[in-house]
């Protein structure tokens, strides 16, 4: 009685397609990194334009980082059972769309919101890389 061990899937290091894994890998690291951030330089502008302080304005980036800290456990369930390549490009044209729409929040509050939101989609690269 023979027995096979479980089908190895993957890409094999030093291919074509590892490396074009890794590539996209970096790159969805990178937009990651990017949607987070971009508001950073804007705060004082989100102060003064919603006449908040700028403590308060911070939260602008802070409800991004936490959404996507709280939501990567779950979506890593979530990136198993769609598939990978479905996620990250999901994940990807959502936060897109909602960073289009951020500048267009007529209250500091809904851009919070849209913030946290963009979070929660952002979350489901890291969980990519993860599983």
């Amino acid at each position: 009685m023979t027995t096979t061990g479980p089908a190895r899937t993957g890409h094999e290091r030093g291919t074509p397609a590892y490396r074009r894994l890794g590539a996209a890998m970096w790159c969805t690291g990178l937009a990651t990194f990017v949607l987070v951030y971009c508001v950073q330089a804007l705060l004082p502008i989100f102060a003064a334009e919603f006449d908040v302080s700028s403590s308060v304005a911070s939260l602008a980036l802070s409800a991004t980082t936490g959404a996507l800290a709280l939501a990567i456990v779950p979506l890593s369930a979530v990136v198993e059972s769609w598939g990978r390549t479905r996620v990250m490009t999901v994940a990807l044209a959502v936060s897109a769309a909602l960073g289009v729409l951020a500048p267009l929040a007529p209250t500091f509050g809904v851009l919070v919101a849209v913030r946290a939101l963009q979070g929660v989609t952002l979350a489901a690269l890291p969980a990519l890389a993860m599983a």
